[in-house]
């Protein structure tokens, strides 16, 4: 047995540990071994693979495999040999386990970064002579090099003039092997044998099968003509008669008109007929219908560029070429032909023909909705849109009919439409309120809901208390809202729940995993007694109806009335045994009886809830559950919802979102800012001021927050105390308990908010910036750990200023500070200040032993360039480099959000929001990191600011602006100091950081 180095025995070993963890080994057990021992020693038989599923494991095991290699070409032998055997072997079962993944792991992760393999002609001979020993060809050879290296050619000039050297041997043999990389191919013969590719030209401009279709390779048309169009012009108009499909045949004519329009005329109108008639006869064909998402989807494409061979191209040529009736009665007959007629062509036929577009509209319902996708889910919505603009009482019959349709989003479309129609709409939409079919009175109810007259209305009310189908009942209470009286007694409530008794809603339990009797009582707030049975089952089935989480409208009335103060164990019981259930959306208005019945015990266990389901993935759940935590309304509540929307501003955004916005319905409610709403429910914990006064057996003390955010004690002779008394009751010691827990919350989500106020430079006027950082003893601590400022009606900074542990407030002279008229307060960013103030103040907090609670005064400061003030976009950062793992996490740290996803999970841009000054700041991405993949560096790309929500972020979005000129840009001269300070700080450690710069030896 041949004898191994070190490293190949633990290349080997690893190689064999990556095998025998792949999904295919305990199937193909026999097969790996003999493949293992035949990599392993003299004499045993190559192993005769058959075909094996690729599993995620083989990009790791066939990069494994040629790590056994020896590192340097010169020091091959036998044992590399008959690695090189196995995988380029011509064996037909070997290759088809093996085939071109194992090969292109070769020549990428060995040829092409092993530079000092090919850098010479010696080399290269070197290698294929070994390839020649291990069994594979000279023409096969030269085939596997064109496959995996041409497109790299400028940097294989050895392995470049080898392949020319080998054109006459090799290139006739191998046409059908390489044609997929023709493109690639004809741009090394141009630049190396020209004369070559003169002869043999007809081997790249013959037809052949591309996408199962006869046709001319395109790339390699385009290389051609951009060489040189003079020379290759004349022989590639021979070339597209050979062509049968037209669109190729269009193409090409387009590239002749663009690189030799002197010679060469795009568009006549009998190609535009003939192209058009193809185009139907393709649609006709079901099995190739994929292409029409194709052909429309470049609709705004072609609106840039006049060379898109596109059905609405072609329909504007004919209409202003055409005779105008002509061109309308051929559109007319394509658009009736074709079996699917894709929402853009509906939009185009809208535009262009108005009212007489109607009968090419009404085509649209020649389209089963039961075969949309993804792609065409709102094609039905602009068929409606584009048709009520128009008169199509021709068609009447034809849309009323559409109300008694199988599928209920198409009676739905069709309800909205109709309603558009008023009072004329009445007597059918009565017609279907009276059918026996519950979906079909729904819809007529949809139809009177949305006409919103006396009459509609009237004949609504009448039908309500009848209506068996909640359904039906919902979209008229909802129409209704306003009309109908609200039971402000329990006579008028009970009322209400008996006629839902006899219409059967109360036969039964509305939540199937609860035991009625085994749950806590509900009272009347004025009577003292407890809800019935069937009045409990009547809260709970109605609040079900909610599709939001907000009062159901019979249910409201009943929540205004039940005792607030003795509902809360029923309120813990209905979401313990909805958790324990599994929490099955459909039952969700189990939450908001929950948050509206419940108090601190229902805002622990929603709170808990959101973090569970957000790690659980179940976004929506969690989603429900934070507007819920915001209907429970107090303090404590709140303060979670607030800290909820900041932990999940850049993963989960959804909840973070959807906490953000509750927050803010919370303060609109109040009717006071989000900000102000958040500063209010900081709670003081009962603290007189800075402190609390406690007895314990007669003797006084006193509780406070210290410098280090935990309560501390004094006695009555101010001496300091490390825990409370021994003698303090069980009850006392467990409430402060909960206190310093609370506060250990509090800080976690005040740190990160007063952050975002030194960037954003929130002010507060004196007298409530006193309350809130003087008067709070939590805050206070804040207060005394920060530098602040007094800034004028300007938003210049007048001076700045420290808040001592006295609660003295000095000046930068030591001197007792007094407002200016109208001042504002707020902490000072060191764009601010000058060095010699960032020193002084340094120093103060250093010499008061406090360690700032936030990076302030070290805060790293960029000023913008003079000639940067007319910059839309900064490309100091293009190209610069970071690995994928750390690039990901460094930006989440700084809060970065991850922008659009593009095709294949590219991480197209990062956005950093300052909503608060309508900017986003945006980071183009040109690296090679995708969702879940960061083993690629990240490079970063230009940086810009847009005006808040002016760019759409989201999967396969491509909205970055790509002008210089986009109008949603902001010149950088207009950018917050600040903000540009804070966004080119973050980025610059990057550029300190940049990975080009360390020299990896191959």
């Amino acid at each position: 047995m041949t004898s191994f180095t070190y490293n190949r025995v633990s290349a080997l070993a690893n190689f064999k540990e990556l095998v025998q963890a792949s999904p295919n080994y305990k199937y193909y057990t026999s097969l790996y071994d003999q493949l293992i021992d035949y990599l392993s020693g003299d004499n045993i038989p190559m192993p005769n693979f058959q075909f094996i599923g690729y599993s995620t494991h083989d990009d790791e095991i066939h990069r494994a495999y040629w790590e056994i290699l020896q590192p340097k070409l010169h020091q091959w032998d036998e044992d590399d040999l008959r690695l090189l055997t196995f995988a380029f072997c011509s064996n037909a079962n070997t290759r088809s386990y093996l085939d071109e993944p194992l090969i292109q792991h070769f020549f990428n992760e060995k040829i092409r970064q092993k530079y000092e393999w090919i850098s010479s002609r010696s080399n290269v001979n070197l290698l294929v002579e070994y390839f020649l020993k291990a069994g594979v060809s000279e023409s096969d050879f030269w085939a596997y090099v064109v496959r995996n290296t041409v497109r790299y050619y400028d940097g294989f000039v050895a392995l470049t003039q080898w392949i020319s050297d080998h054109l006459d041997s090799c290139h006739a043999a191998n046409i059908p092997r390489i044609k997929i990389f023709f493109e690639s191919y004809v741009k090394l013969l141009l630049d190396c044998r020209p004369d070559f590719l003169q002869s043999h030209l007809s081997d790249f401009l013959t037809p052949r099968s591309y996408n199962h279709d006869i046709v001319i390779h395109e790339g390699v048309v385009e290389v051609l003509l951009k060489a040189d169009a003079g020379y290759y012009g004349p022989q590639l108009v021979e070339a597209r008669k050979q062509t049968k499909n037209p669109r190729n045949y269009r193409w090409i004519q387009q590239r002749l008109a663009e690189y030799l329009p002197d010679q060469f005329q795009f568009d006549t109108l009998q190609a535009a007929y003939h192209y058009l008639d193809w185009l139907k006869n393709m649609l006709v064909d079901s099995t190739t219908q994929w292409y029409w998402r194709y052909v429309f989807a470049e609709e705004q494409v072609a609106q840039t560029s006049k060379w898109e061979v596109t059905v609405l191209y072609l329909f504007d040529r004919l209409l202003s070429d055409e005779e105008p009736n002509m061109a309308r009665q051929y559109i007319g007959s394509w658009v009736s032909a074709c079996p699917v007629v894709y929402a853009p062509l509906l939009k185009f036929v809208s535009e262009r023909f108005g009212q007489e577009s109607v009968p090419m509209l009404m085509t649209a319902l020649k389209f089963n909705i039961d075969k949309l996708d993804f792609e065409s889910r709102d094609y039905f919505n602009i068929f409606f849109k584009l048709l009520s603009q128009y008169d199509y009482s021709a068609y009447y019959p034809e849309i009323w009919a559409l109300t008694r349709h199988k599928s209920k989003k198409m009676r739905e479309l069709a309800a909205v439409t109709l309603a558009k129609l008023g009072e004329t709409a009445i007597p059918e939409a009565q017609k279907l309120l009276n059918d026996k079919k519950a979906d079909v009175r729904q819809t007529g109810s949809l139809i009177l809901s949305l006409i919103r007259t006396d009459r509609a209305q009237h004949l609504l009310l009448n039908a309500l208390e009848a209506e068996r189908n909640d359904d039906a009942r919902d979209l008229m209470l909802d129409s209704l809202t306003g009309m109908l009286p609200t039971p402000t007694t329990e006579a008028g409530v009970l009322e209400m729940v008996e006629k839902a008794r006899q219409r059967g809603k109360l036969d039964l339990p509305a939540l199937p995993f609860v035991a009625e009797t085994a749950l806590p009582a509900l009272y009347w707030r004025e009577s003292g007694n407890p809800l019935d049975v069937d009045t409990v089952r009547f809260l709970l089935y109605r609040q079900g109806r909610s599709k939001d989480i907000r009062p159901d409208t019979e249910a409201r009335p009943l929540y205004a009335l039940i005792d607030r103060d003795r509902s809360q164990p029923f309120a813990n019981a209905i979401l313990k045994a909805y958790f324990e259930s599994g929490a099955d959306a459909k039952y969700k208005g189990c939450l908001t009886v929950g948050a509206l019945l419940g108090g601190p015990d229902a805002t622990d266990l929603l709170k808990a809830k959101v973090n569970a389901w957000t790690e659980a993935s179940r976004g929506k759940m969690a989603e429900y559950a934070v507007q819920a935590l915001a209907m429970v309304g107090d303090n404590k509540a709140l303060r979670a919802v607030e800290f909820i929307a900041r932990k999940y501003k850049s993963k989960n955004k959804n909840v973070g979102a959807a906490a953000q916005e509750a927050f803010g319905i919370a303060a609109q409610t109040l009717g006071i800012s989000p900000y102000d709403l958040a500063d209010s429910i900081i709670p003081d914990f009962g603290f007189e001021g800075l402190f609390r006064s406690f007895e314990v057996d007669g003797e006084t003390y006193r509780a406070f927050v210290g410098t280090d955010f935990k309560l501390a004690f004094l006695d009555e002779d101010n001496r300091h105390m490390k825990s409370l008394p021994k003698a303090t009751s069980a009850a006392l010691k467990d409430e402060f308990k909960e206190v310093g827990k609370e506060i250990r919350d509090i800080v976690k989500a005040q740190s990160g908010r007063l952050e975002q106020y030194l960037v954003t430079q929130r002010k507060w006027p004196v007298d409530r910036w006193q309350a809130l950082f003087m008067g709070n003893p939590v805050m206070f601590t804040y207060a005394i750990r920060l530098i602040w400022g007094v800034f004028n009606a300007d938003q210049t900074l007048v001076y700045s200023f420290q808040c001592l542990e006295d609660q003295t407030l000095v000046n930068e002279e030591g001197d007792e500070v007094e407002w200016p008229q109208d001042a504002q307060l707020g902490m000072v960013h060191p764009l601010s200040l000058t060095p010699e103030q960032i020193a002084h103040w340094t120093e103060q907090l250093a010499d008061a032993d406090l360690i700032p609670i936030l990076p302030q005064l070290t805060r790293r400061v960029v000023t913008l360039p003079e000639t940067a003030r007319t910059l839309t976009k900064d490309r100091q950062f293009e190209g610069v480099e970071h690995g994928g793992f750390g690039f990901v996490s460094k930006m989440e740290k700084l809060g970065w959000y991850r922008g659009s996803v593009q095709d294949g999970g590219w991480i197209a841009n990062y956005y950093k929001d300052f909503s608060d000054l309508g900017i986003t700041a945006l980071l183009s991405q040109q690296g090679n990191i995708s969702v879940g993949y960061y083993d690629e560096n990240a490079a970063l790309g230009p940086v810009m600011f847009v005006r808040s929500g002016s760019v759409r972020f989201g999967n396969y979005v491509y909205d970055e602006p790509e002008k210089d000129t986009d109008e949603r840009l902001i010149l950088f001269g207009q950018v917050p100091p600040i903000v540009y300070s804070e966004v080119m700080a973050d980025l610059s450690f990057f550029k300190e950081n940049d990975q080009r710069k360390t020299t990896v030896n191959p």
